[in-house]
């Protein structure tokens, strides 16, 4: 390591410590080995680079105490006629330390764009010469912890060699940042890219995540979605400022049904992915309003899914499967909201979409329900109806309930079930049951009866009784 100097700003003179100059009464700075910019004496670390500021006693002498100052032979009086010389010496040094003091006020504002910049070109230097044990030493504290030395060399290895140039600012603010370079593979054009960085003790550091996108990939398809928040929720803590860290926690978060919790991470992640140009396919994009649509509309706030459903649907280059997912599911917010016809609109939409088996034979249930062809469907709601989780289902009910009604007006003949279902509206079934066929103690045939009548929602599997009790 190279040492700084404590250098007066006026003389000139090196010490080793102290403020203030104990010969001309002007301020000491700490003057960077690197790139020679002059520091306060208190400082750690340079303002324009970032670099480590240290001294080395041996090779500056101390400045001297005072006590011993005021022990010094005082200088002998200028010789007459050199008074004006004196006085036009002392006010260039006075000038000079106010001009100093001037361009440092100018400079201030842009010295954590410069420290920035100069981390930024040094990890890009190092990885693109292949000295990944160099650039380890760059990562954040957090990004360390979750990777190994070994397995950042193994992810990191490149055969392909890479250059790159144009390095600047591209966002900042006073804990994150994100640095635009150039980016040149192989015998590739040259392409925009970005790069993050965190503030960490002071210093710039590399937020690094390349290692868990994987991992939470296939906590997600193996179905361990508490597995997948976690390392979702690790990663946004590593690197804050990158949208996909926003993306997974929507991803996992709307898995596991935390809807709320989806709504905030989703709109975070489409709103960093307008700053953030790298890493955004047009795919995850429409993935990520998707995810936020339908938290709204698992939420009930149906307006703001309809209106996410419609940002989706103006994207352009989306894929059919996604126009797919959003007008079966849309469909569902527009049933809710009772709009019925809306509903139905969508659902025709879906079919020209759906190309998969199993989300064709999806759009065609939904379908067959809006436009009255599942009367069939509606009566097996009908008959499994239970006034409580744990009671047994209506039908058998009604058969214990016939066979006592049976016994106590001694029918010659019970009664026959004979179910009938008219589709009212949208998704919106009413369901008898008659009582036919019965004959009385004397031979006599009883008028049909209608026992018991239901309304019934197809779409969400729901059944209500309209009147009940026993028949008579």
């Amino acid at each position: 390591m190279r040492p700084s100097k404590l250098r007066c700003i006026s003389c000139h003179k090196e010490f080793s410590s102290g403020e203030t100059c104990p010969d001309c009464n002007q301020p000491l700075a700490r003057i960077c080995a690197f790139c020679g910019f002059a520091n306060s004496p208190a400082k750690h670390y340079c303002d324009m680079c970032g670099e480590t500021l240290a001294l080395k006693p041996e090779e500056a002498a101390p400045a001297k105490a005072a006590s011993e100052t005021s022990q010094v032979q005082p200088a002998a009086a200028p010789p007459a006629g050199n008074g004006f010389r004196f006085w036009y010496g002392f006010a260039a040094v006075a000038a000079f330390g106010a001009l100093a003091a001037f361009g440092y006020t100018l400079l201030a504002p842009n010295l954590p764009k410069y420290a920035l910049v100069r981390t930024a070109k040094r990890y890009l230097g190092e990885f693109s010469s292949g000295n990944y044990d160099k650039v380890y030493n760059m990562l954040s504290r957090l990004s360390q912890d979750s990777c190994s030395r070994e397995e950042f060399v193994r992810l990191s290895s490149n055969p392909k060699p890479w250059q790159f140039r144009n390095v600047e600012v591209f966002f900042m603010d006073k804990d994150a940042a994100m640095v635009k370079y150039q980016l040149k593979e192989g015998t590739n054009s040259w392409t925009n890219d970005y790069v993050s960085f965190i503030k960490e003790n002071g210093r710039w550091a590399r937020p690094y995540t390349w290692n868990m996108y994987a991992k939470i990939d296939s906590a997600l398809e193996s179905g361990d979605k508490a597995q997948a928040l976690f390392l979702a929720q690790r990663m946004f803590l590593t690197d804050p400022l990158d949208p996909r860290s926003h993306g997974y926690l929507c991803a996992t978060e709307y898995g596991m049904g935390l809807y709320q919790e989806a709504i905030a991470s989703c709109s975070k992640a489409i709103k960093s992915g307008g700053m953030y140009p790298v890493g955004y396919s047009i795919d995850a994009l429409a993935g990520f309003r998707f995810q936020l649509a339908d938290s709204y509309r698992s939420s009930g706030q149906l307006g703001e899914a309809l209106n996410e459903f419609a940002e989706i649907l103006a994207l352009s280059g989306i894929k059919d499967d996604m126009r797919c997912a959003v007008y079966a599911t849309r469909s569902h917010a527009h049933v809710e909201a009772k709009n019925y016809e809306s509903a139905l609109a969508d659902v025709l939409s879906a079919q020209n979409f759906c190309k998969e088996p199993d989300t064709r034979r999806e759009a065609d249930g939904y379908l067959k329900i809006l436009t009255g062809e599942a009367k069939d469907s509606a009566i097996e709601l009908a008959k499994n109806y239970k006034a409580s989780p744990g009671d047994e289902p209506f039908s058998a009910v009604w058969r214990v309930q016939k066979e006592e009604m049976s016994a106590r007006l001694r029918l010659r003949q019970p009664p026959e079930d004979s179910w009938t279902a008219l589709h009212v509206a949208g998704p919106v079934y009413r369901v008898v049951l008659r009582m036919e066929k019965a004959v009385d103690r004397t031979g006599r045939r009883l008028a049909p009866k209608e026992a018991f009548s239901f309304t019934v929602d197809v779409w969400n599997n729901t059944a209500e009784p309209e009147e009940r009790g026993t028949a008579k």
